[in-house]
C-alpha cells in the first residue's frame, strides 16, 4: 500500500509542477503568452480581453493591444490591484514550483526507500507547494478578479493559468493526502499498557 502512495505521489507532484509552471507562464509580459495563458478571460460581442498576472490584451475588433498594469495605474482602475497582488501570485507560484519539484525528488526516492525521514520531508514539501499555490490562486483571483469584474460590463470567467494553476493545486492536494497516508501507515503505533 506505500508503494502505491509513493507512486500517486509522484505522478501527481510532476504533473502539479509541470501546471504550476504553466501558471507561471501568465506572468509573462509578452503578448501571446497572456493571450495563451491568461489567469482571467472575457469574451464577448464588443469586446475579447485577456488578463494575466502583469498586464492584459484587450481587442475591440479592430484593434489589439496589450497594456502592463504598470503603465495603467492612472487611468483603468483595475490596474493597481492587478499589478499588485500578480507580483504576489507570481512569487508564491515560484515557490510552489520549486516546492513541487523538490517534491518530485523525494516522492520517486520513497518509491525505493523505506526512511521515515524521507516520508516527512516528502510530507512537509508537498504540504508547503500546496499552501504556496492556493494562497497565490486566491491572492489573485479573489482581489484582481474583483476589481475587473466591477471594471468590465462582460462576465468573465477563470482563464487558462489560472484553471491550470488550479488543477496543480488540487493534485498537490492529492499528492499532500498520499504523503499523510504513507507516514500515517508507516509509522509504529505503540500499544498501551
Amino acid at each position: 500500500m506505500a508503494l502505491a502512495h509513493n507512486v500517486v505521489s509522484l505522478i501527481c507532484c510532476v504533473a502539479a509542477w509541470v501546471f504550476f509552471v504553466i501558471g507561471c507562464i501568465g506572468n509573462s509580459a509578452a503578448e501571446d503568452n497572456v493571450k495563451n495563458a491568461p489567469w482571467i478571460r472575457a469574451d464577448g460581442t464588443n469586446f475579447n480581453l485577456w488578463v494575466g498576472t502583469q498586464g492584459f490584451v484587450y481587442d475591440d475588433g479592430n484593434t489589439q493591444s496589450f497594456t502592463r498594469f504598470r503603465t495603467c495605474e492612472s487611468s483603468i482602475s483595475f490596474c493597481t490591484p492587478c499589478k499588485d497582488n500578480g507580483r504576489v501570485t507570481f512569487a508564491l507560484m515560484c515557490i510552489a514550483v520549486i516546492f513541487a519539484l523538490i517534491s518530485v525528488i523525494f516522492s520517486g526516492v520513497n518509491c525505493g526507500v523505506n526512511n521515515l525521514a524521507i516520508k516527512y520531508t516528502a510530507l512537509s514539501t508537498t504540504g508547503s507547494s500546496l499552501v504556496m499555490a492556493v494562497v497565490g490562486w486566491c491572492v489573485f483571483m479573489r482581489r484582481c478578479y474583483h476589481h475587473v469584474d466591477d471594471a468590465v460590463s462582460q462576465d468573465l470567467y477563470y482563464g487558462a493559468g489560472s484553471a491550470i494553476s488550479l488543477l496543480g493545486y488540487l493534485l498537490m492536494g492529492i499528492a499532500f493526502i498520499c504523503n499523510v497516508l504513507n507516514v500515517y501507515y508507516s509509522t509504529p503505533v505503540e500499544e498501551a499498557k
